[in-house]
């Protein structure tokens, strides 16, 4: 009875600065798993059966990512920042097995040995998810501050037409320690207002949405020879992203410094 496993694993990324406060970063990482497994019943003392079985599964994960940054300070009191990029994400596995009994010696332990095939079955199975993403930051003297957010996301676990989903954030502060008003009170050194709304989505619904089809031996006449493809899963094509909204309101303080 044997088991091995193969993972390999590569990540990369690239920093470029064409222009002072531009920059343009990529990044990808690749892995892979496979492993395999071989197993082999020798004789049963009780009746002499023997079997043999296989299985192969591969594993593969790709993610792509690239964005662009770009920074400014205008007349000393504006800041801006802006932020843009895509992404890329795919998973793939394959499944094979196989199991045969009727080997007529010990010698031989390889599934074509044996008189009989019990079992062969694969599995295939693939999962696309892409993404625009984007955030612009601006602030006026350290004390009044701007941030916008956006995700435009695609998945293919979703029926067409219901694959994309589109989720913004957006969040503002007030540095009120900051302005002339507040200087006279030392003892106060923190003072700051923020608030914040934001739309996060989930694409975690497995395969609902899509219909699955099965194949199996016809038994409707009384025969077991002719193989037929039924319908085993009635997918729901107008699933779509399960979309979170959230709200924050806070206040920092700081005292005495």
């Amino acid at each position: 009875n044997s088991n091995k496993v193969n993972r390999t694993g590569l990540v990369g990324t690239l920093d470029w600065e064409p222009l002072k406060m531009w920059h343009i970063v990529g990044s990808a990482s690749f892995f892979t798993q496979s492993s395999s497994t071989d197993a082999f019943h020798r004789a049963d003392p009780l009746n002499g059966t023997r079997w043999a079985d296989a299985s192969n599964t591969d594993i593969q994960r790709m993610k792509l990512e690239a964005y662009t940054n770009y920074s400014r300070t205008f007349a000393d009191n504006h800041s801006l920042s802006a932020m843009v990029g895509y992404s890329y994400q795919r998973y793939d596995y394959r499944y094979l097995y196989a199991k045969s009994q009727g080997h007529a010696t010990d010698k031989i332990p390889t599934l074509n040995a044996g008189s009989t095939y019990t079992a062969a079955t694969s599995t295939k199975q693939k999962d696309i998810n892409i993404g625009y993403f984007g955030r612009i930051n601006y602030d006026y003297m350290k004390k009044y501050m701007l941030t916008l957010t956006f995700r435009e996301d695609g998945s293919s676990r979703f029926a067409e037409g219901n694959q994309w989903g589109f989720f913004p954030g957006a969040s503002a502060g007030w540095a009120m320690h900051a302005e002339d008003f507040m200087q006279p009170i030392e003892w106060i050194n923190n003072l700051k207002w923020r608030v914040s709304y934001g739309q996060t989505g989930n694409s975690n619904i497995g395969n609902k949405a899509i219909s699955y089809y099965k194949t199996g031996n016809n038994n409707e006449f009384g025969g077991t020879e002719s193989v037929g493809v039924y319908l085993d899963q009635m997918g729901n094509p107008d699933l779509k992203w399960e979309t979170t909204t959230e709200w924050n309101v806070g206040l920092d303080l700081g005292f005495f410094n």
